[in-house]
């Protein structure tokens, strides 16, 4: 069968890229339950059979979106956290990276709140990079030994409602620091350095929301402005077009 021409390339990209921008919009409303793929090609503005063309359903729509923006977030953190050599401090900038998400990309956000057992799709097949970061924590004598499994579930497990609570504006403005800060008490780390660990400013580099089409980064929306200052909890975030908070 002959390749085929450059322009259909385009064009499937293109509509490609329609559904998952659309997808987002309209995962992060309604919900993975709600939403419907007449509402997700509605807003793509493409025709029902283009979505079957490109995912078999919203569920894989919903994977494609999420590991499309998980894998850019990696690629962003992944050099700071190699260059960062003590194992607390790579948990504390991980763990508010992703509560930033609420400020940096609200609509993934409402997504990974809203998303209930799909969640499970954060996590990709293999070996968990979380679980072994504590590992080798523990390893160094920087954390208490503990069953470094267990630890991810549970940190990962607290993240989502800190998370909903960022984005509804119930929570204070350091809330990112504070919740990593707990996470290290947790480990064991003593409660004087666990608070200076967690209040270290975030590098610049991962205050700018990763670019999921080139890998770079986007610029700063204004509603950034809080995260800038290390404050994640300044405001409600509410998702697109609804003034409701993530449905149960």
């Amino acid at each position: 069968m002959p390749p085929r021409p450059a322009s259909e390339d385009r064009r499937w990209e293109r509509t490609r890229r329609a559904l998952l921008e659309g997808g987002r919009r309209v995962l992060s409303e309604q919900g993975v339950d709600r939403a419907t793929v007449k509402q997700i090609v509605a807003e793509a503005g493409v025709s029902q059979p283009s979505f079957y063309n490109h995912f078999q359903s919203k569920e894989e729509l919903l994977e494609a979106i999420l590991l499309e923006f998980f894998a850019a977030d990696g690629r962003r953190k992944r050099g700071i956290f190699e260059r960062t050599q003590d194992p607390a401090e790579a948990l504390a900038l991980n763990i508010r990276t992703s509560l930033h998400i609420a400020s940096q990309d609200p609509l993934v956000a409402w997504m990974v709140v809203r998303a209930g057992p799909a969640r499970n799709l954060l996590r990709q097949t293999g070996a968990d990079p979380l679980a072994a970061a504590l590992r080798a924590g523990i390893r160094a004598g920087r954390f208490d030994a503990c069953d470094a499994e267990i630890a991810a579930a549970s940190i990962r497990g607290a993240t989502f409602p800190v998370l909903q609570k960022i984005l509804e504006g119930n929570a204070r403005e350091d809330v990112d620091v504070a919740f990593a800060q707990l996470m290290l008490r947790m480990l064991g780390v003593p409660l004087s350095e666990a608070a200076d660990i967690a209040a270290r400013p975030l590098p610049p580099q991962l205050l700018l929301p990763p670019d999921v089409q080139s890998g770079g980064h986007r610029s700063v929306s204004p509603t950034l402005q809080s995260a800038e200052r290390g404050q994640v909890g300044a405001g409600r975030v509410d998702s697109p077009a609804s003034s409701e908070g993530p449905s149960s």
